[in-house]
């Protein structure tokens, strides 16, 4: 039996798509499980801090607290700026490359950081006036300098959550506690400052330890910038900034039209959506580096995984949807006393907010997978800007209850502009027989000017020129012989000719099975980026080995780490030997390895 060299990847044994979607759903129910766990408990204990804040201060006191709050969140994210998502992302793709984006990351989350510090120090001696809250937002805006060394997105990007599970525990168990014990009264906020810089001081050091006992990566020391980590990361930063517009800048815009008392209120029921929403979050969290690698496996795995995915969460916003407005009135009056009543109207409007973020996520973060964040930030500006204006608008016309209606809407934009986005970009269909609504086929008679507009089709779908000129050819035969011009009956002409242009060569013998075949059959693959040649490597030797072939792949593109990495994976699927040399090396080697491998 003789040999065949291609430039692919390896494995030991075959399995079967069953296996990989149930290894796929463990891995996913296990992470999860590990990140619900610790944000049910931060959560509930964080909860139970503000509560606790809220009872001491009463709606206006509070209202002020969360006010300094979401100054800092605004201060974070533009630390962040979509760094931490777009490292996990690149790093679940490649995790060789771990210790070149912490550099590139930490690096430039520290400059980041003293810009938003300064910002916050302007921004607070220029429009606070009173001198608690002033001291509080100083204080918070100290947590700055350490937010750069929490890498919990590196343990995202490996995909062990049990990780960012420990840090994330770590950091708000230090905040209740700091809270619990130093606040007493309302003169005492700037402690909630402080409780905030202990949680993340406490987090970035138990993180850096991680990262250096179980990742064995380093910190480096010295500024290391990236300008592709701006152009990758900024849109994602960017969309984030927008979400926090939609958050925790609702409780600021309130700020502007309503009194203090119903900024209290709002910020009451905002913050329990939050909480709430948190669970949404994780969850995307714990899904994308999924989304990552089923955009390079291919449109089928991805379609699926998004598939799985939605009918999980749809049934559980039906669940959880359901409760929520029932127990509302009575979650507020539980939660903050018996004056935050008034809440309770908010805070159902907010459980159809919520629904609307849990469905979305799935567009959202698949174009973030996808490498689209652009046009993921464009939805999330949109409802920003919706935001911006409904809140005033509902407030005004049905107080605390209306602003939060005005959240609800601003999220149903997002869900339907990212669905469109999404429709558009992720889940369209290449298939010349599937078009769109005005497609060639969907015209009652197929007309003599479409045979030019199918040739293109045909072509733009890689066919080929001589391919493309027997099927048309073919096709017009059969429609005049017969004289058709409807353009259903035109289709089942095409399809037919499609599957005998397949089917013709599986009539000829395999090459290597000729008595004059020579001892080797080389197959060299190439072809621009993205244009499916590890894909098309794959399911070639995959049929090759099947009709009784010895394969052997070559990853020759050694330019380029993520080639050498997405090949080894295909070949170990496929159960085929990989021969590949470590990035930069010289493929002329590499060949030359191959070739003899396979002798």
């Amino acid at each position: 039996m003789n040999s065949l060299a291609i430039s692919l990847e390896s494995r030991d044994r075959e399995p079967t798509g069953r296996d990989e979607v149930n290894n796929v759903k463990v891995s996913l129910f296990k992470n999860f499980v590990f990140l619900f766990g610790a944000e049910a408990f931060t959560k509930l204990i964080t909860f139970a801090a503000f509560a606790y804040l809220a009872r001491i201060c009463g709606p206006a006191g509070f209202g002020y607290i969360e006010w300094a709050a979401a100054i800092l969140m605004c201060a974070s994210l533009v630390v962040d700026q979509g760094f931490s998502s777009y490292g996990a992302r690149e790093i679940a793709k490649n995790p060789d490359e771990t210790n070149r984006l912490v550099a590139e990351i930490v690096s430039a989350r520290f400059l980041l950081a003293a810009v938003s510090f300064v910002g916050i120090v302007v921004f607070a001696f220029t429009f606070v006036r009173e001198e608690n809250v002033l001291k509080l937002v100083l204080a918070y805006g100290l947590s700055l300098w350490t937010l750069p060394l929490l890498l919990q997105w590196v343990f995202q990007g490996h995909d062990r959550m049990k990780f960012v599970a420990i840090a994330q525990i770590l950091r708000q168990t230090v905040f209740v506690a700091v809270v619990i014990t130093m606040v007493r009264r309302a003169d005492d906020l700037v402690f909630v400052g402080f409780a905030e810089v202990a949680g993340v001081t406490t987090a970035a050091a138990v993180t850096v330890w991680m990262y250096r006992k179980f990742l064995s990566g380093k910190i480096l020391f010295r500024p290391v910038l990236s300008r592709r980590l701006f152009f990758e990361g900024v849109p994602i930063g960017m969309s984030q900034a927008f979400w926090v517009v939609r958050m925790f800048g609702a409780t600021l815009i309130l700020g502007l039209v309503a009194t203090a008392d119903d900024t209290g209120y709002f910020a009451g029921a905002m913050r329990i959506f939050i909480a709430l929403h948190t669970f949404v979050w994780l969850y995307y969290f714990n899904l994308l580096p999924s989304l990552s690698r089923a955009c390079t496996e291919g449109q089928e795995q991805f379609n699926t995984l998004i598939q799985r995915s939605m009918r999980i969460v749809i049934l559980g916003c039906i669940g959880v949807g359901a409760v929520w407005v029932l127990v509302a009135p009575w979650m507020m009056a539980t939660a903050y006393g018996q004056s935050f009543a008034n809440g309770g109207g908010a805070l159902q409007w907010l459980a159809g907010a919520w629904i609307a973020a849990a469905i979305s996520g799935h567009y959202r973060f698949g174009l973030i997978a996808a490498g689209q964040q652009k046009k993921e930030m464009l939805t999330s500006a949109l409802g920003a800007g919706m935001v911006m204006v409904l809140i005033p608008l509902g407030y005004l016309r049905n107080g605390p209850s209306g602003a939060a209606a005005g959240v609800f809407a601003a999220e149903v934009v997002v869900l339907m502009s990212a669905w469109l986005v999404a429709r558009r970009s992720l889940f369209r269909s290449h298939s010349v027989l599937d078009r769109p609504k005005g497609g060639l086929f969907e015209r009652a008679d197929f007309s003599d000017d479409l045979w030019d507009e199918l040739e293109e089709v045909l072509i733009g779908a890689d066919a080929g020129l001589e391919t493309t000129t027997v099927i048309i050819d073919a096709v017009k035969k059969r429609a005049k012989d017969e004289g058709v011009k409807q353009s259903a009956r035109v289709r089942d002409f095409l399809r037919e000719e499609l599957i005998d242009v397949l089917l013709e060569p599986a009539d000829d013998p395999l090459a290597w099975e000729d008595a004059d075949a020579p001892e080797m059959t080389i197959i060299l693959v190439v072809g621009v980026n993205g244009a499916g040649k590890t894909t098309s490597i794959a399911k070639l030797s995959h049929a090759l080995k099947r009709d009784g072939a010895t394969v052997v792949l070559g990853a020759a593109d050694t330019f380029r780490a993520a080639a050498t990495d997405q090949l080894k994976v295909w070949g170990e699927r496929i159960g085929v030997r990989v021969v590949a040399h470590q990035p930069g090396a010289d493929p002329g080697a590499v060949v030359f390895d191959t070739l003899s491998a396979a002798e």
